[in-house]
């Protein structure tokens, strides 16, 4: 369409609009900016362009897109979501709950408002409100994955599981996505190919901290006979297999050779749809999860132990999405 009519501000848009969704926010920015070229008074592009600044982190940016469309249009529904979630990714929740407001004040289904509002409610400990908010915001927009995902991330807190982890599942469709899918030629392990003999390639997700919490399940998993290749980041790798000689475990640029011989495929963060469907199956977790080396662990003692004091040792650290700031900072705490 470009090729065709390269001087149409509306396909510059609509291309910056199809690259956005597929997380290509470099060129997404690249078109939005033409299309204002074409035609300053473009408020959408402008509201776009504002949007895929914020995907990678250029908030202040960001910020000054949504305010000039707010300037020119006081009443944009979207311009102030979207002003709402930057202020709130700067820790300004007052403001933001604001203009969540003021974009549903205008348009009262707004989908994505309703969302953003519902998690500073969350935020707040106001679970019950925030629910029913996300429910609100899916009724509006059934497409809007993040408003299920965070409702099943309340339903979880309420200790809902199967619907929680059901709704999880959608985190694979969130803007920006919460994980990224993997393509595989064979199905999905489903809990109905339990006990099958089926040999599962359980494929990381997310971040470390991610797959150890998840890793969780496996010693169960192994123990009900089933058979899997890991694959973890590859700093686990070798505490993996210390502590878990029998399983096969590869880091990421070995596994693809490893998942050949599988023929179903899992997220380890899909295990608990599986495996944790009430209260009662949290019993069955593991007291501990990986050994230390004997080695190692022997020498940080005879350096740092002393008699009567205790020595813990703390090392974490949340790295997020630069569009998702504000959710590391609140992970990662100054001790």
């Amino acid at each position: 369409a470009v090729a065709l009519k390269p001087e149409s501000a509306a396909v510059h848009n609509n291309l910056g609009i199809a690259y956005f969704a597929r997380n290509r926010f470099a060129e997404a920015e690249q078109r939005h900016r033409r299309a204002l070229e074409i035609d300053p008074a473009f408020h959408e592009a402008r509201n776009n362009l504002g949007n895929a600044l914020a995907a990678v982190g250029r908030n202040d940016e960001a910020v000054a897109c949504y305010e000039a469309v707010l300037a020119a249009l006081p009443g944009h529904a979207d311009a102030h979501s979207n002003l709402g979630l930057q202020l709130q990714e700067q820790g300004d929740l007052a403001a933001a709950m604001r203009h969540y407001e003021q974009a549903l004040a205008t348009q009262p289904a707004h989908s994505d408002a309703i969302n953003n509002l519902g998690y500073l409610l969350q935020e707040q400990g106001r679970r019950e409100e925030a629910m029913a908010l996300y429910e609100r915001a899916t009724a509006a927009d059934p497409r809007n994955a993040r408003a299920a995902y965070n409702l099943g991330l309340a339903r979880l807190c309420r200790f809902e599981f199967g619907e929680g982890w059901r709704l999880c599942e959608l985190r694979y469709h969130t803007t920006p996505p919460v994980a990224v899918p993997r393509p595989f030629s064979i199905p999905r392990l489903e809990a109905a190919d339990l006990g099958k003999g089926r040999r599962t390639a359980i494929w990381r997700e997310q971040g470390v901290g991610d797959q150890l919490l998840y890793a969780t399940l496996l010693p169960e998993f192994a123990a009900g006979g089933e058979s899997f290749v890991l694959e973890v980041d590859a700093r686990l790798v070798t505490a993996f297999r210390r502590s878990y000689p029998q399983w096969v475990v590869e880091a990421p640029e070995r596994s693809a050779a490893a998942f050949a011989a599988c023929d179903r495929h899992l997220a380890v963060a899909s295990l608990p749809l599986l495996l944790r469907r009430s209260l009662a199956d949290f019993s069955r977790q593991p007291a501990a999860l990986l050994q230390a080396d004997p080695a190692r662990a022997a020498d940080y003692r005879s350096q740092l132990q002393e008699p009567g004091r205790r020595v813990v040792g703390i090392s974490w650290r949340s790295f997020q999405p630069r569009a998702r700031g504000y959710v590391q900072r609140k992970k990662s705490v100054d001790l």
